[in-house]
């Protein structure tokens, strides 16, 4: 059985004892104090998670480009300061401020996120695929439209280029 929504209505499905499995964070289960078992790590497996990309609406990107470029600058730098070894104490003391039930986090959380989270079409096309019997109209859907990691890769240049 799929069990649709978010996190937690799949918690919720899985305490009432409709289902026996989700796919899901464990962070829901833990705050609960619901009792459970991981069959399977995405982690470990090193497993794509689809969900790595940041949205805004076409009008927005094409009217504020700067406000774009800066908002991406900001996030790479983010990402760059939580993967240097050096921050791993504070790293973990803003995840545990922000998200309590955390404090099973370790480095292996933070390592896997990429500096530069380009939307990788071929992976997202793979991933609607599965959506496409509940919405035919995903199998038409022109992804070139919708990703735009110009932003991503101009960061990137920017960062080759200096010493």
């Amino acid at each position: 059985m799929q069990v649709g929504g978010r996190g937690n209505q799949r918690v919720a499905a899985f305490k009432s004892g409709l289902v026996s499995g989700v796919v899901t964070a464990t962070d829901r289960f833990e705050q609960l104090k619901i009792p459970y078992h991981v069959l399977a790590d995405a982690l470990e497996m090193e497993i794509k998670v689809m969900g790595n990309s940041y949205l805004t609406t076409r009008s927005f990107r094409d009217q504020n480009k700067d406000v774009v470029m800066r908002t991406v600058r900001a996030l790479v730098q983010g990402r760059r300061w939580a993967k240097d070894s050096k921050n791993r104490e504070q790293v973990l003391t803003i995840y545990n401020r922000y998200l309590p039930s955390s404090d099973h986090l370790d480095r292996k959380n933070v390592e896997p996120i990429p500096l530069y989270p380009y939307t990788n079409t071929e992976d997202l096309r793979i991933f609607l695929s599965y959506l496409t019997e509940a919405n035919p109209t995903l199998r038409s859907l022109k992804l070139s439209e919708f990703v735009d990691n110009s932003f991503l890769k101009r960061v990137e240049q920017e960062a080759g280029s200096q010493p």
